[in-house]
């Protein structure tokens, strides 16, 4: 019950199967077996920390590796933070003290740029993991999006160690017009954050997916009711 959704089971149950993979905010790949498991055929690892670039590349030589940092625009000039474990790496000034950050200056490129020439088989699916800047990155995809069937978004509505906030209704507001549907969404282990799946798929897909998410969903709402209700009941006793 704890599965996010890049979890290669509950893909294959909701019938969410790409052939490629655009990854956005990779860190070392860690979602590559997932992936492999899933049967996708090929991944592109776009990654903005140099370091974990070159990780990426030497732990899977047969995936594309495409350093930079993702934005609207090419070649805007922009602070970029590295953190101590590189995990949660932001184009947002960090909360947390200066001697355990380092700063960047950064070029930007965009989606639509760096795959203008390349060709990606499809179904394609689009992971953002890019601690905030989601709208940016969607922005600078205006072309390419048009080519992609699933859209996977980790959000964080508030940062515990960067200054950004992000909420499902700010992507929504880009990717509604365009033809993709909000679908599922998973919470991570600590609460901070969560997956969350659009979709552009007929109704009978969207159906399938609502269908095998119905029980998650239940048992949440039991959990909740539980938590809610059995607090007095142990008072009172």
């Amino acid at each position: 019950m704890k599965f996010m959704i890049r979890n290669h089971k509950l893909m294959k149950l909701m019938g969410v199967i790409p052939s490629a993979v655009i990854h956005v905010g990779s860190h070392y790949g860690q979602d590559n077996n997932q992936y492999k498991l899933l049967g996708i055929q090929e991944i592109y690892w776009c990654e903005a920390d140099p370091f974990c670039a070159s990780q990426i590349r030497l732990r899977y030589p047969k995936s594309y590796v495409i350093e930079g940092v993702f934005w609207s625009e090419v070649n805007t000039t922009l602070d970029f933070w590295i953190m101590p474990n590189r995990a949660h790496n932001s184009l947002f000034e960090p909360k947390l003290p200066v001697g355990e950050v380092q700063r960047m200056k950064v070029s930007t490129t965009t989606l639509d740029y760096e795959f203008q020439n390349l060709t990606v088989r499809k179904p394609t699916l689009l992971v953002l993991d890019v601690q905030g800047a989601e709208s940016k990155v969607l922005q600078g995809a205006s072309k390419l999006i048009s080519t992609i069937n699933f859209i996977i978004c980790e959000i964080t509505n508030e940062s515990s160690i960067s200054t950004f906030s992000m909420t499902y209704g700010e992507i929504e507001r880009i990717l509604t017009p365009i033809g993709f549907k909000r679908s599922i969404s998973r919470k991570s282990f600590s609460g901070e954050y969560y997956d969350q799946l659009f979709i552009r798929i007929g109704k009978m897909a969207r159906l399938r997916i609502w269908f095998f998410d119905t029980p998650y969903q239940l048992v949440r709402l039991l959990r909740f009711l539980k938590l809610k209700i059995g607090k007095p009941l142990i008072r009172a006793q």
